[in-house]
């Protein structure tokens, strides 16, 4: 009685069959795929926002440096006027303008002359002292491109020539566009724009 109870219940627990174990490995698979699909977006995404804190943290650092540099100094009037040499700054186009020349102030701490420009076929923008011969790059050449720089300065021409009833402070508004040169990453820009005035009020 005893070992037919035993062999009857050898039937009953048979374990897992070849298709129970296979159904379970491709659930199992699947799960796994799923998971490091997500850690796999999850990772994409911290890289990308990472791209676009660092990518805004240098714009700002170039921003910062060419407002502090109008500021601290005027726009060379006139070098314009006078007609400057190509190495300098040609025309004062109010409108769409790469390059703005700049002249130190012998009251203020003066920079020389010095110029921001934007180079098309670098996509940079370079701070050009005369003074010390150097043309320093804003960004990390090696890490962002500007896809689109414009200078729009006011009045176009010098305020300090007409009567002082008339003057106007000098003021240039910044747009500048930069992207991200990261493989991968090509899609990562951001775009700023301000405006600001010169603190010199006598050429």
């Amino acid at each position: 009685m005893f070992l037919k109870a035993r062999k009857n219940s050898k039937f009953k627990n048979p374990g897992l069959t070849l298709i129970e174990l296979l159904v379970a490995m491709v659930i199992g698979s699947l799960m796994l795929i799923l998971v490091m699909e997500s850690y796999w977006v999850m990772m994409q995404t911290y890289f990308q926002v990472e791209a676009s804190r660092d990518l805004q943290r240098e714009t700002r650092f170039a921003m910062t440096r060419m407002t502090d540099k109008i500021r601290a100094n005027s726009i060379d009037y006139a070098g314009y006027e006078a007609g400057a040499p190509a190495d300098r700054c040609p025309s004062l186009d109010l409108s769409n303008n790469a390059t703005l020349c700049l002249t130190g102030d012998h009251h203020f701490q003066p920079d020389g002359e010095i110029k921001i420009e934007h180079d098309t076929a670098d996509k940079m923008v370079y701070l050009v002292s005369k003074a010390n011969s150097t043309r320093q790059p804003l960004l990390s050449p090696n890490k962002f491109e500007v896809t689109n720089f414009n200078l729009k300065s006011t009045p176009g021409a010098n305020p300090f020539n007409y009567a002082l009833e008339n003057q106007m402070q000098p003021k240039t508004t910044i747009f500048m566009e930069v992207a991200s040169k990261k493989e991968g990453f090509e899609n990562v820009k951001t775009s700023v724009q301000t405006t600001v005035s010169s603190r010199v009020y006598s050429p």
